[in-house]
């Protein structure tokens, strides 16, 4: 993929993913793997490994031989890491239910903020508002402190203090003011250079101008605000896309490497993590969300039937109101599908884009298909028997010291915050406990081994998928004459099953060339270590902080500790070896805790994610959705709706003009991002070609110089 095709991607790219469903056509899966994924690789991942254990459920796996279990003090790492690794494989072989609870918690949080300073507890929402409101809150304490002595703060005992307030703010205001002065020459540049045409009165300009859609529309839009907002934001968008095409609107290459910002700000690193206000906000969350909210999910595994089921279940719950909601999920790994209960889409579909939807989807599935027939024959197994060799491999590659046995009773003194009353107690049920706390680096070595084996593994046995990261997808060379004719269509670029795996697997492949280069440049620095050059700091705020010494509160450095531990995982293993349960623990925002964030996620800031999985044997008549009826329990032809088959008969109805307006916008639209597609892929050909021609004049000429070589040669030995 050529730098060019990637130069135009952010924006648009987040509008394609609104649209992805609306059409099967392969070219917004590719845009969405290769460009809004591209900076995201492990989602891609996470839905590949999905889509391996959906697709064949039931391949079997040889299990080795359990070694024997002892008492804790005797079992080693090695025999732990043995002892985990057969229990995981005789679970992928046996049927099972399994009960998933998490709970979320702030206590780390809430710790944190009870050990602050009385300084990071004065400061500001931000350094902008620091002069007025630490003042404010200096001037609260004095009147405080004169008020039990007694006195008014106006006595001469506090004289001094008043004054050192006064001075300390005025230091503050003139800091302020100098930094102020010195940021608004760079908003007058932006305004009168780099933003001409936003910046000049909208007055002036003729509406069509602003949006010249909106004047074609008007009469046909509803009197419902709400929807006027919704089409007319989509109109905006298909206008942008409109302008991209024509050559009027160009966006800025990401090149992903920001500029650090923090010695521009008033008060760098300024700490407005750890207020007063922030305190009351986390214990309102713990009240108001946290304590309220419950997330569970069940379910069962039979790999005999090829089937899966998960039902999870989101609650919240007080005193005066209770919400809940679940969604009914079965894999069906022989047939290649996934479905899921329909009841939940009817109304977004009926209110957005089927007015005739009706009931016509009560108490029945959508079936979405996994498998085309587009795949080679036997495809799902081999990938599923692929994923779990590397998922082997990678275990048998990690480092043992991550693992060991747990005493039970540590289990109640080794965690902070404490393990929850109802995970505990089942905890205890297990004969062995084996723990894992593997290192943010070892995770990543344990991710790069798991791909290195699936991908090779994938490709030995279907070398036709693989595709190379700088290379041109199947799709994109049948479709190749068509694109530069400019005779592609839709029908003849459908979205399919080999389309996605393949582009899943470029995706992977370029995150493990892009591990091994980062991997080549540490040893490159390890081998010339450099000096690193001081970072220019603004001249202006060098000079403000050298006038004005405001003392504030300071951000704690980042820490990037890649040696400690990323998450907890305790398992549990019964008398049969078996395994009986896992806990997971994992710090939401570990690798920012100390990093600002947004007014809307810093309230959750501090999370702790507490997980846990048992698994039981499976009862006599037992029922995977106790919610539904009993003739809906399994899917099947008669009570489910295919996908496929419905989204081609509403593309139908919108192409003789039915629909509703914000249907016919988004369908619109789609098109205009098909033919942007094609724009990039047109670009991406025209590149590939260019470099193969440079690959070629290289080879003719390094061919040419063996000639010339081998003639000289020649010559030399006649004489």
């Amino acid at each position: 993929m050529s730098t060019s095709a990637k130069t135009k991607s952010t924006t648009v790219s987040q509008k394609l993913v609104t649209h992805k469903n609306q059409a099967s056509n392969n070219y917004e899966v590719h845009y969405l793997l290769r460009y809004r994924f591209g900076n995201q690789l492990s989602h891609c991942l996470s839905v590949f490994a999905i889509s391996a254990i959906s697709l064949a459920l039931s391949a079997c796996q040889s299990m080795p031989a359990s070694p024997s279990l002892s008492t804790p003090s005797m079992v080693s790492a090695q025999q732990a890491k043995s002892t985990l690794i057969s229990a995981m494989q005789d679970k992928r072989r046996r049927s099972y239910v399994y009960d998933n609870s998490i709970i979320l918690s702030n206590g780390g949080r809430q710790k944190d903020l009870a050990n602050a300073s009385h300084q990071q507890l004065s400061m500001a929402d931000s350094d902008i508002e620091h002069c007025d409101h630490v003042h404010d809150e200096a001037y609260i304490d004095l009147m405080t402190q004169a008020e039990q002595q007694g006195l008014e703060v106006g006595a001469k005992q506090f004289a001094s203090q008043r004054q050192s307030l006064k001075l300390a703010y005025l230091d503050c205001q003139s800091a302020l003011e100098q930094w102020e002065n010195s940021e608004e020459a760079d908003d007058t540049y932006w305004n009168e250079d780099n933003d001409s045409g936003y910046a000049q009165d909208q007055d002036q300009q003729e509406p069509s101008d602003l949006d010249p859609l909106d004047s074609e529309n008007d009469d046909i839009l509803p009197d419902d605000s709400s929807a006027n907002e919704d089409i007319s934001d989509a109109k905006r968008e298909v206008a942008e896309a409109e302008a991209y095409l024509k050559g009027e609107l160009v966006i800025e290459e990401d090149e992903g490497d920001e500029e650090d910002t923090s010695d521009q700000a008033f008060l760098p690193d300024y700490d407005s993590a750890h207020t007063r206000l922030d305190v009351k906000k986390a214990k309102l969350i713990e009240a108001y969300l946290l304590k309220p909210l419950t997330i569970h999910g069940q379910g069962s595994y039979q790999p005999s039937k090829g089937a899966m089921t998960f039902l999870p279940t989101l609650q919240y719950q007080t005193r005066n109101h209770v919400t809940a909601i679940n969604q009914p999920m079965y894999f069906d790994a022989k047939e290649g599908a996934i479905y899921l209960w329909a009841d939940n889409f009817v109304y977004p579909l009926s209110e957005n884009l089927d007015e005739t939807l009706g009931a016509s989807w009560q108490n029945k599935w959508l079936k979405i298909s996994l498998n085309d027939g587009s795949l080679p024959a036997g495809f799902g197994r081999e990938l599923i028997a692929s994923h779990f060799a590397a998922v082997d491999q990678a275990y048998t590659l990690s480092d043992i010291a991550e693992y060991q046995v747990l005493s039970k009773n540590k289990l109640k003194t080794d965690f902070e915050p404490p393990i929850a009353a109802q995970h505990l107690t089942a905890m205890h049920e297990a004969n062995l406990l084996i723990s894992y706390t593997p290192t943010q680096q070892s995770s990543e070595a344990f991710l790069n081994h798991y791909l290195k084996e699936l991908y090779g593994r994938i490709g030995s046995k279907y070398p036709e998928l693989i595709k190379d990261s700088q290379a041109l997808n199947s799709e994109k060379d049948i479709e190749k004459e068509s694109v530069e004719d400019g005779s592609a269509n839709s029908e003849d670029t459908n979205i399919t099953s080999k389309v996605i795996v393949t582009e899943i697997l470029s995706v992977i492949k370029e995150m493990l060339d892009e591990t091994d280069q980062n991997q080549q440049d540490k040893i490159k620095t390890a081998a010339n270590p450099q000096t690193k050059p001081e970072t220019n700091r603004n001249a202006n705020q060098d000079k403000i902080d050298q006038i004005a010494k405001i003392d504030y509160a300071k951000l704690p450095p980042a820490l990037n500790n890649d040696s400690a531990p990323v998450l907890q995982e305790i398992y549990g293993i019964d008398t049969r070896g078996r395994l009986a349960w896992v806990w997971h623990r994992e710090d939401l925002d570990a690798q920012d805790s100390t990093a600002e964030l947004g007014n809307t996620a810093e309230a959750l800031k501090g999370l702790t994610l507490d997980m846990f999985i048992r698994y039981t044997d499976i009862p006599a008549n037992y029922l995977p959705f106790p919610n539904l009826p009993n003739n809906v329990q399994v899917p099947n032809a008669q009570n489910s709706v295919d996908l496929k088959e419905y989204s081609q008969a509403l593309k139908a109805r919108y192409e003789n003009g039915e629909g509703t307006e914000l249907g016919k916008i988004l369908f619109n639209a789609f098109d205009i991002y098909q033919a942007i597609y094609k724009e990039r892929t047109k670009e991406a050909i025209a590149d590939n070609e260019e470099n193969s021609d440079e690959e070629s004049t290289v080879a003719d000429a390094a061919s040419e110089e063996t000639i010339v070589e081998e003639a000289a040669t020649d010559i030399e030995e006649g004489e």
